[in-house]
């Protein structure tokens, strides 16, 4: 842990605000548009089939490939999802909404570095402490990049990277196997049921 030093999340990263951009939601666009309903709790992105023309005002808003997107607001008081925060997968395909900030490491963090860790609950607890309002709560960004992280040297991050993304990996297959099991089950049940009909 002596490889390992404190520095605000700003010191790293720099970062862009959203702005409302819904009057060009269109069904037809291949650009996928990041609002509040597309964030799990764990930072993954959910296709909820909204779509954006590409122009010149969403245009300013796309992401690049590991830019990170980072949801300020909760639509419940509990803050299941404020903070949670998706990395990008690839380049000219998402455009992201108001009340989300784009954030773009530099390079001293590796990018699924800084998003393992700010979907952690060391970091939430952290996002927590800063909100606001009272049936929708918020979070200001000018509060969220002071907060503090635990940044190793860069070969550290790709070592702890390449350790949770094969725990990710792993745990993926079995949510998929589950996922599987479940419906097998469930069409036996239905086959059972429908042979005493």
């Amino acid at each position: 842990m002596n490889n390992y030093k404190k520095v605000k999340l700003g010191e790293v990263t720099k970062h862009i605000g959203g702005t409302p951009l819904e009057k060009f939601v269109d069904t037809e666009s291949d650009y996928n548009f990041i609002s509040i309903g597309n964030y799990t709790t764990d930072g993954k992105y959910i296709d909820n089939g909204n779509r954006i023309k590409y122009n010149e005002k969403t245009k300013e808003k796309l992401l690049n490939k590991n830019n990170l997107v980072m949801v300020l607001n909760d639509k419940t008081t509990e803050g299941k999802i404020i903070g949670s925060t998706i990395i990008i997968d690839e380049d000219n395909k998402y455009i992201y909404n108001q009340r989300s900030e784009r954030i773009i490491c530099n390079e001293m963090i590796n990018p699924r570095y800084l998003w393992h860790y700010i979907n952690s609950f060391i970091f939430k607890n952290e996002v927590l402490k800063r909100i606001q309002g009272g049936t929708q709560i918020y979070v200001n960004y000018k509060d969220i990049e002071k907060i503090e992280i635990l940044l190793p040297d860069i070969e550290e991050q790709n070592k702890i990277v390449s350790a949770l993304d094969s725990i990710d990996n792993l745990m993926n297959k079995h949510k998929e196997i589950i996922e599987n099991e479940q419906r097998y089950k469930l069409g036996l049940i239905q086959k059972l049921l429908l042979k005493r009909e």
